[in-house]
C-alpha cells in the first residue's frame, strides 16, 4: 500500500509542476520508508516559515522558541558560523531536518529538508 501511495505521489509531479519535486519526492520516501521525526517545543512549519535570511538570532528565539541543539564551526572564510537545530529523529533514521544558519547572529541559511539514513 505505500509503495502504491508514494507512486502515485511521484506521478503528481506532472500535474503539479517541477517546483513541488523535492517535497513530493520527499514525502513519498517518507511514507515508504517510516518518519521519526520530532520537532521542539513551540515549532510548527509556518513558524519556520516565517524566519527570513538577515533574522537576528533574538528574532529567531523569540519565534521558534529553544532549539533542539546548538553547535558551531568556524567556515573557510574565518567566520564562527552558529547553527540551530529545532529537528531530530527519534531513531536516528529518516526524518524532517530543520535547521537554521548564522553568521555575526544573523540568519544566513535555514535548512528545510529530509534526512534518509
Amino acid at each position: 500500500m505505500k509503495i502504491k501511495v508514494a507512486l502515485i505521489l511521484l506521478l503528481l509531479v506532472g500535474a503539479v509542476g517541477v517546483r513541488y519535486w523535492d517535497s513530493i519526492l520527499d514525502e513519498g520516501l517518507l511514507l515508504m520508508l517510516g518518519n521519526s521525526t520530532i520537532y521542539s517545543s513551540d515549532y510548527s512549519e509556518e513558524l519556520f516559515d516565517s524566519i527570513e535570511i538577515g533574522d537576528s538570532v533574538e528574532d529567531v528565539y523569540e519565534t521558534l522558541s529553544a532549539p533542539f541543539d546548538k553547535w558551531q564551526f568556524q567556515n573557510e572564510n574565518g567566520n564562527t558560523v552558529k547553527v540551530v537545530e529545532y529537528s531530530k529523529s527519534t531513531e536516528d533514521s529518516h526524518y524532517r531536518k530543520r535547521m537554521i544558519f548564522f553568521i555575526k547572529d544573523r540568519v544566513f541559511r535555514k535548512v528545510k529538508a529530509v534526512h534518509i539514513d
